[in-house]
């Protein structure tokens, strides 16, 4: 039976995925698991699907994160710390959480006064980084952010 998620802080339910994420990676790389194992396998992906589609219903409201919001927030070229939602894109290609610096563009900047002024709704756009760990320039998708710091 499925857990009602809607009953748990936003922050828990995400606490929730990145256990049952490590715990399907865990078992995924066991070469023989036993029956138990196996059980606990598919409840850990049960639980991350649902998780999934509960975040997703979240950001069909609209996005957290928005190049404009990130700019006020933040300002011009700063070091981020991004946590994903769990289930995106992101979160499957970076994991839970991400430490960039902000390479705005000069069209960023324009786009970005131009929104801000106008008070433009926040929408999903690229965002140009970075990514400190690696020192490689990548691009992440604003709408795959759930917190910044």
């Amino acid at each position: 039976m499925p857990i009602d998620l809607s009953s748990f802080p936003e922050k828990s339910v995400y606490v929730m995925y990145f256990l049952h994420y490590t715990t399907v990676k865990d078992l995924e790389s066991k070469p023989n698991l036993n029956d138990s194992q196996v059980l606990e396998l598919e409840g850990a992906r049960a639980a991350m699907h649902s998780i999934e589609a509960y975040t997703a219903k979240i950001r069909s409201k609209g996005y957290a994160w928005s190049l404009p919001s990130l700019f006020q927030f933040k300002g011009f070229n700063p070091t981020l710390t991004l946590e994903f939602y769990p289930g995106t894109e992101s979160y499957h290609k970076y994991g839970k959480i991400l430490v960039v610096n902000v390479n705005y563009s000069e069209d960023d900047l324009k786009y970005m006064t131009e929104t801000i002024r106008n008070g433009g709704p926040r929408i999903n756009s690229k965002l140009k980084v970075l990514r400190i760990h690696d020192m490689i320039e990548d691009e992440v998708n604003t709408g795959d952010i759930y917190t910044v710091g």
